[in-house]
């Protein structure tokens, strides 16, 4: 697998703000509060409950505060299934208090009782348009575990993208550059050799690295055609392959990327997708284009976070994998 190291002059269009997006931004951000509040998981939202973990299904286009709070509603209703019906094992290994708490040291044995039913704590985060596996822990043993095997990059996640681009020179590819906020407060990459450095604000430039591997590519051109419209296409004159090889070099393709982000950096596989020339479609914040998916525009980003692998939190030597079902854009005419 090739490595890919960012040079400054690589990257200019990425320290600027996109005009369009500020615009699309603030709308996805008032839709967003709206489908949040209004957002009810279902157990078929629930990818795993078990041993202080509860992973749920992530729909695009809301806010993970708004995921906690509807899955910390569905999580008190079945902690009260399990009272009825006399059955606590979920939580019988771990010992758990509010999350609301400020110093559990000052808290009495009886007050961690009576709330132990409410701890949830989110264990990781997924940006507002991202879809897919988001953990969250039921327990404060299970929380301190799981957050360790994120600190420790003990978990491996995995995502797919859809993206916009001229066709890659290669089939995978690691990314490893800089990463952190410019002076105007936006997150960029830099160079590999500024990590370390300080920036405006006391922050420093942190490395970022993600593994790319690409899934499948169509041309744009072709998405929404017909079977007719292709059949149609073969009856023409046949371009000559030095053609057909500059017309396919020249083309802007639909590509489907796998990614696994090595490191956590805030946007870091919408930042290296955009990197690499190939904006993840919807992204009007780095660049990508809008993207309509069986006639019905789109209003996020095409970014999945697929499946997720760590240490399982009291069993040692066990690997929890938690998987999220592919959305209906990754397959659109791939």
């Amino acid at each position: 697998m090739g490595t890919c190291h960012h040079t400054t002059h690589e990257l200019k269009y990425l320290t600027a703000v996109n005009p369009e997006a500020i615009v699309v931004e603030r709308r996805r951000a008032e839709q967003a509060e709206v489908e949040g509040n209004a957002l009810q998981l279902s157990r078929e939202d629930v990818l795993h409950f078990a041993d202080g973990i509860l992973a749920v299904y992530k729909p695009s286009g809301v806010y993970v505060q708004h995921v906690q709070d509807s899955a910390a509603k569905w999580y008190r209703s079945k902690k009260e299934e399990q009272e009825v019906a006399g059955d606590g094992s979920e939580t019988s290994s771990y010992h758990c208090w509010s999350r609301y708490e400020t110093d559990p040291s000052q808290n009495h044995s009886s007050d961690r009782e009576q709330n132990e039913s409410t701890f949830l704590q989110l264990v990781h985060r997924l940006d507002r348009d991202t879809s897919g596996v988001l953990l969250l822990a039921t327990c404060r043993a299970a929380s301190n575990s799981l957050h360790r095997a994120f600190n420790l990059g003990q978990a491996t996640k995995t995502y797919v993208c859809l993206c916009t681009g001229l066709k890659p020179a290669w089939q995978q590819i690691t990314v490893d550059t800089g990463h952190g906020r410019s002076k105007h407060g936006l997150w960029r990459i830099y160079d590999h050799k500024d990590i370390g450095r300080e920036l405006p604000g006391g922050s420093r430039i942190r490395n970022a690295r993600t593994h790319f591997w690409v899934e499948s590519m169509v041309p744009k051109e072709r998405q929404g055609s017909s079977d007719s419209t292709a059949l149609a296409t073969t009856t023409k004159a046949r371009p000559s392959k030095e053609e057909a090889c500059r017309r396919e070099e020249d083309s802007i393709f639909w590509i489907r990327l796998r990614a696994q982000p090595v490191t956590g950096r805030t946007h870091q596989i919408r930042l290296h997708c955009a990197y690499l020339g190939l904006p993840i479609a919807g992204d009007l914040k780095y660049y990508g284009t809008p993207f309509d998916c069986r006639g019905k525009p789109l209003e996020h980003h095409l970014l999945h976070a697929e499946s997720l692998e760590l240490p399982h939190p009291s069993r040692c030597q066990e690997v929890v994998e938690l998987f999220a079902p592919r959305p209906l854009w990754t397959e659109h005419n791939l």
